[in-house]
């Protein structure tokens, strides 16, 4: 009899009776989405890696204007050889890097002669900006480190 009361149905037997359990993919869907809104939880963008510089790739940096020919051609129309500097002949290795846009950058002397050859063939790599095709490696545009040789010899 007490138990056709709805009342007595709702207060006493219902906290007794297993329920079953509510979905939960909304609310799991929902506190997920606040979670990464909140930027305490919400991933950083990840910060660009440096460039690998490359000793050698498929397609290596090449002169705009030509191969090796014309970029000697190039240095030795415009390094400036002092008289006084004569006496010293040789080569002056430089190393620099080709970016991915045909640009040189970092140029280095490797292998000098004297301070005041290798500050000429510095200025003579430094005319060479923008005069690059870049290296490729798998069919992208990556920089490279190209070392050349500015000689200075009397004719």
């Amino acid at each position: 009899m007490l138990l056709s009361f709805p009342l007595f149905r709702q207060l006493v037997l219902a906290p007794l009776l297993p329920v079953a359990p509510a979905p939960r993919k909304p609310l799991v869907l929902l506190v997920s989405l606040w979670l990464l809104s909140c930027p305490a939880f919400a991933q950083e963008p990840a910060a660009p890696a440096t460039p690998t510089v490359y000793s050698y790739v498929e397609q290596m940096p090449t002169y705009r204007h030509g191969r090796s020919a014309a970029l000697a051609q190039f240095v030795e129309r415009n390094r400036k050889f002092a008289r006084e500097q004569w006496k010293t002949q040789g080569q002056v290795f430089v190393r620099f890097i080709v970016t991915d846009t045909g640009a040189v950058r970092g140029a280095e002397v490797v292998k000098g002669l004297n301070p005041t050859l290798d500050a000429e063939a510095l200025r003579v790599i430094h005319l060479l900006d923008g005069q690059f095709l870049p290296g490729h490696q798998n069919g992208w545009a990556v920089p490279v480190y190209y070392t050349l040789a500015v000689p200075f010899v009397t004719k």
